[in-house]
């Protein structure tokens, strides 16, 4: 069991997550996440995110979004949700050395996902910005092993991109097992193109344990235009891209990837708050500039997502290699 001081000091930093990464921009951290639970257990039915939440914990599961998804997009989608299944992790702080009950107790941070067999994996900065340098873990769920941890190395982090790079130790890739990586796709995103996000994230990110089940979320949009902020404080506006799919609070980190060649094509940032939205949301809401984005069902906001192509020049940077998307080649200018 860690000391209690550490524990708290850990629960503490998810207050720091739910302030936003930009005047804009409200990231999908787990810290909204608690908050949207604990309104809703105290009867705060009017808490916008918690009715989100509740709504996301209802589906079907992963399987049925992913049908209706692929659908979407037509036949002959590349899309591998097997893959996609076994690529996915968490960035979680590990809280007991010893299991219970409920396996081991962890906090949730976001979300990771690998990107070769050597153990290197993808997420946004401001996920492991919540760590305060401590050393994160990802929980792995693998048929082989169950749910467990592995060491997380940082290896790099660009923060005005909103990008890093993880390395699992030791390396969980081993000949024939479960694990999987996603292909990446480099090519430019146009507005239209369809995107499918693929998130995981526990119910109770602060009190959640090995044992429990996992939400898997998959939901399809499409790419609605590009936007520029600042990610954080210091540093030069970055790229976005929008998309019109509800990001749910905890999907910070997720891959988004493209419906036409199967590679990934950016990480979930978070929902974007502006108040020039009404052009994105259907029926006109809001009406107009001025109305207050607290009218807006959050499913209406848009998500906002980095590129791909920051985390690729890191990875370029760092001499990592990375696998690209089979049919990205063959997208249409």
């Amino acid at each position: 069991m860690c000391d209690r001081k550490r524990c708290v000091r850990h629960v503490k930093s998810f207050e720091e997550a739910m302030k936003p990464r930009s005047k804009f921009l409200l990231t999908a951290g787990p810290a909204s996440l608690v908050l949207a639970l604990c309104a809703f257990a105290a009867g705060g039915h009017s808490n916008a995110a918690a009715t989100s939440l509740l709504r996301s914990a209802r589906r079907e599961g992963p399987q049925r979004a992913l049908d209706e998804s692929i659908s979407q997009a037509g036949s002959g989608s590349p899309i591998d949700e097997h893959r996609i299944h076994n690529a996915l992790c968490s960035v979680v702080y590990q809280v007991d050395r010893a299991p219970g009950s409920r396996g081991y107790r962890y906090i949730f941070y976001g979300n990771a996902f690998f990107i070769n067999e050597d153990g290197y994996a993808l997420t946004v900065a401001h996920v492991l910005s919540q760590l305060r340098g401590v050393q994160p873990a990802l929980l792995l769920r693998s048929p082989e092993a169950g749910p467990h941890f592995v060491a997380a190395e940082v290896v790099a982090i660009d923060r005005e991109h909103e990008v890093a790079i993880l390395r699992a130790t030791p390396n969980p890739f081993i000949p024939g097992g479960a694990l999987a990586y996603l292909p990446l796709d480099s090519s430019p995103e146009l507005p239209g193109h369809k995107v499918l996000s693929a998130a995981l994230r526990p119910i109770k990110p602060r009190d959640a344990w090995t044992l429990d089940p996992a939400m898997e979320e998959r939901s399809a949009g499409d790419v609605l235009r590009f936007e520029t902020s600042k990610l954080a404080k210091g540093v030069a506006a970055s790229e976005l891209f929008l998309f019109n799919h509800a990001v749910e609070l905890g999907q910070s980190g997720a891959p988004v990837l493209a419906m036409d060649s199967g590679g990934v094509a950016g990480l979930v940032e978070g929902r974007w708050l502006r108040g020039d939205i009404a052009p994105l949301i259907p029926h006109g809401e809001p009406e107009s500039s001025t109305d207050s984005l607290e009218k807006v069902d959050p499913i209406a906001i848009p998500g906002a997502a980095v590129p791909i192509r920051y985390a690729i020049a890191l990875l370029e940077q760092k001499g990592i290699t990375w696998r690209p998307a089979p049919q990205a080649a063959n997208k249409a200018p």
